[in-house]
């Protein structure tokens, strides 16, 4: 019946959503490969999955990479190996956090800005997806802030500002450019706090796990 069918679909779903869930205990490129070769038997595109569950452990993954104790040389290659392999298997947002770590590790931990734009510009036209283009562009604009390139960032912040998206890095996006505001007009500083202060409440309205 119509009840039985929905159940039996949403286990389905459940049950594929738990591929992203094992991104969570990888540890080495193997491990990777392998997940990517599951994905690939499963045959479903990443709007398939669960919108909470992929940028969650997206993130994961790539936060657990950086807190390695190996060289950042060293998880700069990793992640591009995950990069690549998202972009062949058409996964925007997962490609997305991965370009956003090596930018956030290049700007910030090896403290070469110049050479974070370079490889933001290597690898900005391969994403098309609205959250992947966020993702990207909200890590290179705060780190043009954090370069003292208050303008740019501006610039670049705003211009995704726009971009429907539910995760905890947008609190950031408004954060950063009520900051730039904040030394030239009050008044909008104050509505892009506001702003802050209202994505987390309809974030917690809308009971979002990431």
């Amino acid at each position: 019946n119509e009840i039985g069918f929905k159940y039996f679909e949403e286990s389905e779903n459940s049950l594929y959503n738990n591929l992203w869930i094992i991104l969570d205990k990888i540890t080495n490129k193997s491990e990777i490969e392998v997940w990517f070769d599951c994905f690939n038997k499963i045959g479903k595109e990443e709007s398939f999955f669960d919108n909470n569950m992929v940028h969650l452990f997206s993130r994961r993954l790539l936060d657990s990479i950086v807190e390695r104790e190996n060289s950042w040389d060293e998880k700069i290659e990793s992640i591009e190996f995950i990069e690549a392999k998202a972009i062949e298997n058409n996964l925007q947002i997962l490609g997305a956090y991965s370009v956003k770590t090596n930018l956030f590790i290049i700007a910030e931990k090896l403290d070469k800005f110049s050479e974070a734009e370079i490889y933001y510009e290597k690898f900005k036209s391969k994403y098309v997806s609205e959250e992947a283009i966020f993702l990207i562009k909200d890590e290179l604009g705060r780190q043009q802030f954090y370069d003292g390139k208050k303008e740019e960032a501006l610039l670049t912040l705003l211009d995704i500002e726009a971009i429907n998206v539910f995760v905890v890095t947008k609190l950031d996006t408004y954060l950063t450019i009520a900051k730039i505001f904040g030394d030239k007009d009050k008044v909008v500083a104050h509505e892009y706090t506001k702003k802050a202060l209202d994505f987390v409440n309809d974030n917690e309205s809308n009971q979002s796990k990431y």
